[in-house]
This record gives C-alpha cells, structure tokens and sequence, in this order.
C-alpha cells in the first residue's frame, strides 16, 4: 500500500483534474484504513505518509471544488492517527486552515466546514496547538501566528449570528478552546487587553452546542492561570457567568433565598430560561467554578455572589455524576468552610 499511495501522491500532483478528482475521492475514502493500518508506515518508514500528505495538502486549496474537497476530507480522516497528524500538522496544515477560513471568497466559504474539522482535530493535541501557535518557530511567525488567531476569533463572532454559518465553523470554535489549553493560547485571549476573550465568552450564548463548549473551555484553562483570574474577577463578572448554565426557569430559589444577593446574582431568575442542556459543556464550566475555588480571592467572590441557591437547586436535578460531585466540592470550598484563611 506504500506503493500505491506513492502512485496516488503523485496523480494528484501532476494529473489532469478529472484525474485528480478521482484519485482525491479514493483516498478519501480508504484514509483513515490507510493510516491506521500501519499500511502507510511500513517498517516505520513515514516517507509514502509524508509524499501523501504532501500532496494532500498542496491540493487541498484547488479551484476544482470536488478536488479541494476530497482532500480535505482524506487529511480529516488521516489526522485521526496520531503519525499522521503529526505530519500534517507539521505540514503547515493550521496555518492553511485558518487563512482559508479567513478568505472572504466563495470558493473558500464552501469549504468552511471542512476546513474548520480539520483544524479541530489536530488541535486537540499538544503538537497541533502548537503548530497553530507556530511556538517552534522564530519571534515573528509567533507573532503572526497569533495575530491570525486573534483574526478568527473575530471573524467567528462576527458569524456567530448566522446560524447556518455556525455550524459550519463549529469545529473553529472547537480549536479556539483548544488553543487555550497552552500557556501561548491564553496570551492570544488576553492581547489588547483581552479583546479576544470578550468576544468568546459571548460564544457560551450560541445556540450551536461547540461554539458554548469552545467558550466553557476558554474560560476554564484561563482560570488555571491566576494572574488571568485577577483579571477577569476585576473586568468581568465570572461568577454570575458561570452560574447562569446552571440557572433552570423551572426550579429558581424563592425571593427569600436571594433576599440580600446583589443585582447580577437576583438577575439571573429574570433571565432564565433551560438549564445548559450538554453535559460536556456543563462540565466544563463547573470545573471552571472550581478553579475559581483555588484562591482565596476567588472564593470570596463565589460568596460574596451569593449564587449557592441557584448551584444548590441545580445540583438536585442534574444527571450526571462527575457534573454533581464538583459542584458539590465547590459548595464544600465556599459555604461549609467554618474558617476559611487560606
């Protein structure tokens, strides 16, 4: 099978379209038997991996749409094993990704949504984070490559209104939250004074289920970082915002629950409508409660809130075990604590 996909790397470089076109669909649709079968790296030589990728790649922006596709989707399934997307990250395959998005043309909007899967697949690891962020290279392809990130956060929130355009980029939102996983990441959020993590916590409105996941993660790896926790407790309002996913118009504490809460905790009755209905993204935003826990600062804020009415109905009707547990040591960090001096 090195053979055979040494023939159809080089199709794709040197055949007429047509030609093109159909070696592109046959590779999509064997790639990821190819990759994970070892079929590509036999005796652990990558080459026929690497000349495939290659011409993936270079193929992956063609004017010939059903072209462009094809590969695109082949690099999708590929990048599943981990040897593959290693090369294709290596690739510069972020970096294409993201500039596609970005591309204002028709031609580039068609390919949105595959664009945007593969950029989520490879950031789900630390190399393709890395890629994106461009942090094995010299001080200015970080810089642009931070400066690109910053551009699709922009670009994303702008199309975040377009709910057919959402889900097509759903898997940019994805890579967003990814990227903050790295210290690198969450720079990119907080340049110009964090212009970028404005917009994303706007993202935890969408009704598109990753864009409020990409969002619910953002928050939770920034909260990781406490000089970026000293910001957002003096910025932003992190506790009504992490509340609110828990916040059921079905079961809201009475008036005299929330008699002394201050206006942003007692406005959340007023806003409720259905608890955060994903528990991926439930999960997120309580672990992100629970960072918020680790200061002492932090804690005072939770208290100071007075959100546990809203925490304490939700934890009774929420159905998932580990989302419970959290909640309840958040509860046990702030409410039960006799003398809290740490």
């Amino acid at each position: 099978m090195d053979q055979t996909a040494r023939d159809l790397a080089g199709i794709l470089k040197t055949g007429k379209q047509d030609v093109k076109a159909a070696a592109a669909v046959l590779i999509a649709a064997q790639a990821a038997e190819m990759s994970s079968s070892d079929q590509l790296y036999v005796g652990g030589d990558s080459s026929a991996a690497k000349e495939l990728v290659t011409a993936l790649l270079l193929n992956s922006g063609d004017t010939t749409r059903s072209v462009s596709r094809s590969c695109l989707t082949a690099l999708i399934n590929l990048s599943g094993d981990e040897r593959a997307a290693r090369i294709i990250a290596a690739g510069g395959a972020c970096s294409s990704c993201i500039q596609s998005i970005l591309d204002p043309a028709e031609e580039s909007r068609a390919l949105d949504s595959l664009n945007s899967g593969l950029l989520a697949n490879l950031t789900r690891t630390d190399f393709g984070c890395r890629a994106a962020l461009a942090l094995d290279g010299d001080e200015n392809g970080k810089l642009l490559a931070s400066l690109k990130v910053q551009a699709l956060i922009r670009h994303l929130s702008m199309s975040q209104t377009d709910e057919g355009q959402a889900q097509m980029l759903e898997g940019s939102a994805m890579s967003v939250g990814n990227l903050s996983q790295l210290s690198a990441g969450r720079d990119v959020l907080m340049a110009e004074n964090g212009a970028s993590l404005r917009l994303v916590l706007g993202w935890l409105e969408s009704p598109v289920r990753s864009w409020r996941l990409g969002a619910a993660l953002c928050l939770r790896n920034c909260l990781v970082d406490d000089s970026i926790l000293a910001i957002l407790l003096s910025e932003y309002d992190p506790v009504t915002l992490l509340t609110k996913p828990f916040v059921d118009g079905s079961h809201l504490p009475s008036d005299e629950d929330l008699e002394d809460a201050p206006f942003g905790t007692k406005a959340l009755s007023s806003s409720a409508a259905a608890m955060e209905p994903e528990v991926e993204v439930r999960r997120a935003i309580a672990e992100a409660l629970l960072l918020l826990c680790k200061p002492r600062i932090g804690r005072d804020a939770i208290r100071h809130a007075k959100v546990y009415p809203f925490i304490r109905n939700h934890h009774l009707q929420e159905p998932d075990e580990s989302v419970k547990e959290t909640l309840e040591e958040v509860v046990q960090r702030t409410e039960l604590v006799v003398d809290d001096q740490q």
